[in-house]
């Protein structure tokens, strides 16, 4: 996605001199030469190259991608039997919003801010918060906050590995919520590979 463009400037200029003889003969058989030769050659080569580098990123392809893999890295409470978001064949649609940003968002309508790093090979999101109402489903007057940062590394253009750092903690009634999780927060790792598709 980058274009390089390339302007060459060459300046060539040569001077070259005049050669001058002069000859003067008398009758006294005595001959006097007199030869005076001045070459004087210039050259001046200039050569100016100025690239001009269109700063589109080339890192990952914007598109759609897709979530091949879900593993969960830590937990601790046993979310997975609760947690079912980035299920493999769940998209995700990558914009490029500047030289180094993204946002990502994935089937749920959220959009992740993120940004690459200057080695080019890894990206972080803005945190942001969630909220899960599911105890009040179950006549559990409380609410699960879930604070969630997005990170990752990049394969190639067209692969990348997304990991989710979530933290639940509990509002309000928790007594049963906290029986669940194993306490009044749990810390959660989320790792998922993806590929381009379009």
């Amino acid at each position: 996605m980058k274009t390089v463009h390339l302007f060459s400037f060459l300046l060539f200029s040569a001077l070259s001199g005049c050669s001058d003889t002069t000859t003067d003969t008398d009758t006294d058989t005595d001959t006097d030469t007199d030869t005076d030769t001045d070459t004087d050659t210039d050259t001046d080569t200039d050569t100016d190259t100025d690239t001009d580098t269109d700063t589109d990123p080339d890192v990952l392809n914007p598109g759609t991608w897709t979530i091949d893999t879900r593993s969960f890295v830590q937990d601790p409470c046993d979310a997975k039997e609760y947690v079912d978001q980035g299920q493999p064949g769940s998209q995700l649609s990558l914009s490029w919003t500047g030289d180094t940003t993204f946002d990502l968002q994935n089937s749920d309508g959220h959009v992740d801010q993120c940004e690459v790093a200057e080695d080019g090979l890894t990206y972080r999101c803005a945190p942001y918060q969630s909220e899960d109402d599911t105890p009040k489903d179950y006549g559990v007057d409380a609410m699960i906050r879930l604070d969630i940062t997005t990170h990752g590394q990049i394969t190639d253009v067209n692969q990348m590995y997304m990991m989710s750092d979530v933290t639940l903690t509990c509002d309000g009634d928790c007594t049963l919520v906290e029986i669940i999780l194993g306490g009044s927060e749990c810390f959660l790792q989320l790792g998922f590979e993806t590929t381009h598709i379009e």
